[in-house]
């Protein structure tokens, strides 16, 4: 954790807050975390009671959409409206891929003129592993071969990546009040993000030429989902259905 949170604390973003959403870590690695970052003044760590029963949810394991959500919603509210929020989890180490160093990349800035200068609605980032996983893959990698490694890539509609580094600018969290889909109990909403873009009347873009590193199972695979059936009930509807019910 302390090493990828270094190379994000050390992007040439002015006025860059970092947010740490610490869902059933240990006290342990909350202190660590803590200190060692505890004089970077744009610096938050959330942090959820770490019980077997969660009393906030009922007992009922959070989503990493519901968590990095409720995160969002706090750092608007100690530190005011951003114009940009950005998502990585917590695998994403912002450094070259092939050399994995240590020496942070300026990758952030970059994403952020992309999304101003071709008003997207979304702006992911590739990395160097569990990325396209076969989706669209081939479509994409031609792309690429056609001599164009120096344009986005717009992604058809109906088409996701895996999200691990995201882009949104503020109208999107102004649009839907949140960032990511959570009315599901799940960990995977992917799909839904290209219709939130389309709602917004912009595109879903694939940043030319990068690539940063992505360490898999820093956390386990969504540990609180792993086992459960995919037909989660609903988290936020107050009914007991699940998938299957859906019209």
């Amino acid at each position: 954790y302390l090493s990828h949170i270094e190379t994000i604390i050390h992007q040439d973003i002015e006025d860059l807050v970092v947010v740490v959403s610490a869902y059933k870590n240990t006290d342990l690695t909350i202190r660590l975390i803590r200190d060692r970052f505890k004089d970077y003044d744009n610096f938050r760590l959330y942090g959820w009671p770490r019980c077997t029963e969660n009393t906030t949810t009922g007992g009922e394991p959070l989503s990493v959409n519901i968590t990095f959500n409720q995160a969002v919603n706090w750092a608007v509210r100690d530190f005011g409206e951003f114009e940009y929020y950005c998502y990585l989890d917590s695998g994403i180490k912002l450094v070259k891929e092939t050399a994995r160093s240590e020496i942070a990349e300026d990758i952030l800035s970059e994403c952020l003129h992309s999304i101003e200068k071709n008003n997207y609605g979304m702006l992911n980032v590739k990395t160097d592993t569990d990325f396209l996983e076969g989706r669209f893959s081939k479509e994409y990698e031609s792309f690429y071969e056609t001599g164009q490694e120096d344009v986005d890539y717009i992604m058809p509609f109906g088409n996701s990546v895996n999200l691990h580094i995201a882009i949104w600018p503020h109208e999107w969290l102004k649009t839907y009040g949140r960032i990511l889909p959570d009315v599901f109990r799940r960990h995977t909403s992917e799909s839904v993000l290209p219709f939130m873009s389309a709602g917004l009347k912009k595109k879903i873009a694939i940043l030319a030429r990068r690539q940063m590193v992505h360490v898999t199972n820093m956390d386990g695979a969504s540990g609180d989902f792993t086992g459960e059936t995919p037909n989660s009930v609903y988290s936020t509807w107050g009914v007991e259905r699940n998938m299957e019910d859906l019209p």
